[in-house]
């Protein structure tokens, strides 16, 4: 009951978007460790996830906070906080590159989980998160 009253607190949007990338990343995790049998590209995987997770936060929190600026300084705020997201992504990119060739595309196929859970959004908001959130009363 707990978790239920916790996952209610957070944004729908955003628990949509999670779930939607942990039910692609563990898809692709499995289907490549049936393939491939390489922990290299699970520590792709599992890197990946978080990332793509923070990456949500971070649009989230510069979204959010653009919401009361007027257009040009909205613009210039989320436009900082993609290049941020960018940064990051570059140096974990360079990081996986340097681990293992698996980590790298691991972590790119992990971090598309992002563009398949928008997609998935719908689906994921009706037959998930409306049964495991507790309702608005």
């Amino acid at each position: 009951m707990m978790i239920r009253v916790k996952l209610s607190e957070l944004n729908e949007t955003l628990l949509d978007l999670i779930i939607g990338i942990l039910i692609y990343n563990v898809a692709i995790g499995v289907i490549g460790m049936i393939i491939k049998r390489s922990l290299y590209y699970l520590l792709g995987i599992i890197g990946g996830t978080v990332l793509a997770v923070i990456t949500v936060f971070i649009m989230l929190y510069f979204i959010d906070g653009a919401l009361d600026m007027d257009p040009k300084s909205a613009n210039a705020y989320v436009l900082k906080g993609q290049m941020i997201r960018y940064g990051i992504m570059g140096l974990l990119s360079v990081l996986a590159i340097k681990i293992h060739f698996y980590t790298f595309a691991a972590g790119i196929l992990a971090l598309l989980g992002i563009k398949a859970a928008a997609h998935m959004q719908p689906f994921v908001n009706k037959y998930i998160t409306k049964k495991i959130t507790i309702p608005d009363e």
